[in-house]
């Protein structure tokens, strides 16, 4: 089966410069442009569910990638941060998972949770790379998230993700009994290829997470280290490099990974540096407009479109 692709965009409370919810039918549209047949945006568990609570822009991202043929990966976000109880976390997440039974394929148990839990000095290739008295709350996090979705809708798939080279993370984890059904990767190239982040260390990743019981893998963050902004040589590096990661991938990668999410659609000038220009499409730091898109959106949407 060909690889398939999508991109990460973001919930307006994590950006509403960049993605306010005015405009978030035109980010999908944009998506779509680019070839995409996924979307992977941020989706939050409240706190504390009320009738106060405001679902139009939920209502609006998933009628609207119905209407473009769009797959929805949501990445579930507890409002407040990782230290709520199980019982918090479940009761929560039911009900925004639930709303859209059937609607959603695929639900991320939060991002990067294996960050939250490695030690110091090691690269979280095994399962001793975790720090044992920080696991129990990320635990908690993703059974709690993962319960959630299975009473919510049980037909969704549940999504556990971890960056860089952590798979003993996950391993730990299934080690614990904790359930989920798919795994993910966010992976991000140097612009030189070396022993540590070369094309080669990340298909030896994706083997190993291939070779978990859940089988399915997808990259959900995927683009060069510290993105590109108007630099020329950035911009060339950006879109080079990612071409000869898509190029592997397509003609090296095990069969298990399925799906490639690009990071991210937008710029966000209002990110801290270092995080502010991995989009596809510049934004204006004054106006919020969007600018020409970059040399990296042609290389990745010629890819999409091969497929």
């Amino acid at each position: 089966m060909p690889l398939r692709f999508g991109v990460g965009a973001h919930h307006p409370w994590i950006d509403g410069f960049s993605y306010p919810a005015a405009d978030v039918v035109q980010q999908l549209q944009l998506a779509k442009v680019f070839g995409c047949d996924s979307y992977r945006v941020d989706w939050f568990v409240p706190q504390a569910m009320s009738s106060r609570w405001d679902w139009q822009w939920y209502d609006t991202v998933v009628d609207t990638a119905e209407q473009l043929d769009l797959e929805l990966l949501c990445v579930l976000t507890p409002e407040g941060g990782y230290r709520r109880s199980y019982e918090s976390l479940l009761d929560n997440c039911v009900p925004v998972v639930e709303r859209y039974a059937g609607r959603i394929p695929w639900f991320q148990l939060a991002n990067e949770l294996d960050n939250v839990a490695i030690r110091k000095g090691v690269d979280g290739s095994r399962p001793e790379h975790f720090d044992t008295e920080a696991l129990p709350m990320v635990r908690n996090v993703q059974s709690a998230l993962r319960d959630g979705v299975r009473l919510g809708d049980p037909a969704a798939r549940t999504v556990a993700n971890v960056a860089w080279k952590h798979t003993g993370f996950l391993e730990r984890l299934h080690e614990d009994g904790v359930l989920w059904d798919v795994n993910s990767l966010n992976w991000y190239v140097q612009r030189e290829q070396n022993e540590l982040t070369g094309d080669d260390q990340l298909l030896a990743v994706i083997e190993r997470l291939g070779a978990l019981p859940q089988e399915q893998v997808l990259i959900t963050e995927l683009n060069l280290e510290g993105g590109a902004g108007t630099d020329r040589s950035r911009l060339a590096a950006q879109s080079g490099r990612l071409e000869e990661v898509i190029v592997a991938l397509r003609d090296r990668a095990p069969s298990a990974l399925t799906h490639v999410f690009l990071y991210e659609l937008l710029d966000q000038p209002t990110a801290a540096p270092g995080q502010d220009v991995y989009g596809l499409v510049p934004v204006d730091r004054d106006t919020g407009l969007w600018g020409a898109q970059k040399p990296v959106a042609t290389t990745f949407a010629r890819h999409t479109a091969s497929d």
